[in-house]
């Protein structure tokens, strides 16, 4: 049963992967049609084929290996004298064609963020709860108060808060508060927190239902905080403040997935899947800002040889563009046998 367990667990991992790795190459097919570009092949998985149906000019693909997926486009470098190949339509065409992918990543981020939104509920500016010690109820704030301004700035919901908060200047910061019929006046010393690098009040908002508009909203704005997070770590990657150690790949992400699974369904199958599809959506930006580094046999280093020509006027040599991804992809591969063995000794560990 344990062995049984752990295959569900790991496939329901896997299932996130291949949809966040589909959405992406779904960009790149609908932008390729849209073009007139020839696309051969539309894969979902990787591998030897377990079905396979032809529509019109493009296979549909399910391969054995659900790690990836792709789209097959006609000639996608080099000079070709056919009108269907990539590498003959306009450079607008072309790149509206390699920046679909990422772009459709961060539009399922997007999405995966408003269901979780919509189904938790939306932090409100009503006290829920109190930590004991802390600066916001030893100043004699309480469970059920409503916060209505933080140094004369408006609140209307937790994010109204957060930003009142961050942008104090003094360590202490007046709040009104609505408690019952009453408004009142609260000064609270905010408590700095080395290990968080930030100050701390001690309160937690309740949650309520909102309307769709008010979930999109808070949906752009917490799909903005992950892809702020996101660029801040390839940052700290790319400068040295974090190791390169401290890269995932595929066995490392299905590690953090069943562990994601396994702390989140003790509390309830449905809360399980809202991590699931929160880490999905982590993921999925990720997979949208690693793919625009302009770097060899991404879609970055495309992107990046196509603004070229944009601006000379003409296309850089085949050869050297062949050349140039060729070794991207060498470079890319041993970078991913450098992850998968971090994945590992981390699991020996």
């Amino acid at each position: 049963m344990a062995i049984i367990s752990m295959v569900i667990r790991i496939a329901i991992v896997l299932l996130v992967f291949t949809v966040i790795v589909t959405a992406h190459e779904f960009g790149h097919f609908i932008m390729a049609k849209r073009s007139g570009v020839l696309v051969q092949e539309f894969a979902i998985g990787m591998g030897p084929k377990i079905v396979s149906k032809k529509k019109g000019e493009t296979s549909y693909s399910l391969r054995v290996l659900p790690i990836g997926g792709y789209c097959m486009m006609q000639e996608e470098v080099g000079d070709s004298k056919s009108e269907r190949s990539l590498s003959s339509k306009t450079v607008w065409q072309r790149l509206s064609i390699l920046f679909a992918g990422p772009v459709m990543n961060f539009l399922l981020a997007l999405l995966l963020m408003f269901i979780i939104v919509m189904s938790q509920g939306q932090p409100s500016n009503i006290v829920g709860d109190l930590t004991p010690g802390f600066p916001a109820q030893e100043a004699g704030m309480e469970v059920g108060d409503e916060i209505l301004m933080i140094n004369n700035i408006k609140t209307k919901n937790m994010n109204d808060i957060t930003k009142a908060l961050s942008i104090a200047d003094d360590k202490e910061v007046e709040l009104l508060i609505k408690r019952g019929s009453e408004d009142i006046r609260l000064n609270i010393e905010r408590e700095y927190s080395q290990e968080e690098d930030r100050y701390l009040v001690g309160f937690t908002a309740t949650l309520k239902k909102g309307n769709v508009f008010a979930g999109i909203k808070n949906s752009f704005i917490e799909t903005g905080n992950l892809l702020k997070m996101t660029v801040d770590g390839f940052g700290m990657l790319i400068t040295g403040k974090v190791s390169a150690d401290e890269l995932a790949g595929p066995i490392g992400v299905i590690n953090a997935g069943v562990q994601v699974w396994d702390a989140s369904v003790k509390e309830s199958i449905w809360f399980a899947i809202q991590q699931m599809l929160f880490l999905g959506a982590l993921i999925s930006i990720n997979l949208g800002v690693f793919n625009l580094f302009p770097f060899p046999a991404l879609d970055g280093g495309r992107i990046l040889f196509t603004a070229i020509e944009g601006i000379t006027g003409k296309p850089v040599n085949p050869k050297v563009e062949g050349a140039f991804h060729f070794v991207g992809f060498i470079l890319l591969m041993g970078l991913m046998v450098f992850v998968m063995y971090n994945d590992i000794a981390r699991g020996i560990g």
